[in-house]
């Protein structure tokens, strides 16, 4: 589940949500208010899906997780997920977010329809949690430059390891543990 102002021109907070079994719909977007459905997926059984600004042309975030990727407003961007469908992350310094799947870190390149690799964390002895999932231990800005940190667990579950983005940017924003929502 998703809650943020994911639609700019809706007011308030919207709910992306995927939902698992087959009689419901794979996905839907609501008015976190009033649960007013502004849009959903045709009947599926979803295992997960994610929602973040990873495309420039479109504004507010994009959703995906169900076969393909939609605007906002529901509008279909492509047949094809993302690389990743676990989670998005604020990592190269531009305001639009990247891909994280275990230890693969990833540009999501709207005028290709394709992921590109931004990182790989190797030769750290780390791994990802949840099987499939592929949690990080956390995933949070916390040093506090608005761009998140990777943090994970060797595999002998001993040490964590802080992963962060060396890449300058020109953007400043307040910290985001200091917004309620984040």
């Amino acid at each position: 589940m998703h809650v943020s102002d994911l639609d700019p021109s809706w007011p308030g907070y919207e709910v992306y949500t995927i939902h698992e079994g087959a009689g419901t719909p794979g996905a839907s977007f609501r008015d976190a208010n009033t649960g007013q459905i502004l849009w959903q997926t045709n009947n599926a059984d979803v295992g997960r899906g994610v929602s973040a600004d990873i495309d420039p042309r479109y504004p507010g975030y994009e959703c995906w997780g169900f076969g393909g990727i939609r605007s906002c407003t529901g509008e279909v961007i492509t047949g094809t997920n993302p690389s990743s469908t676990n989670y998005a992350i604020w990592w190269d310094g531009d305001l639009l977010r990247e891909l994280l799947d275990g230890t693969k870190l990833d540009k999501w390149n709207a005028a290709a329809g394709s992921s590109s690799r931004l990182l790989t964390i190797y030769n750290y002895d780390v791994a990802s949690n949840n099987g499939t999932k592929s949690n990080p231990c956390l995933q949070a800005d916390i040093l506090g430059d608005w761009r998140e940190e990777i943090i994970m667990r060797t595999s002998d579950n001993t040490h964590l390891r802080i992963f962060r983005t060396t890449i300058p940017t020109a953007y400043r924003i307040y910290t985001l543990m200091h917004d309620p929502v984040y």
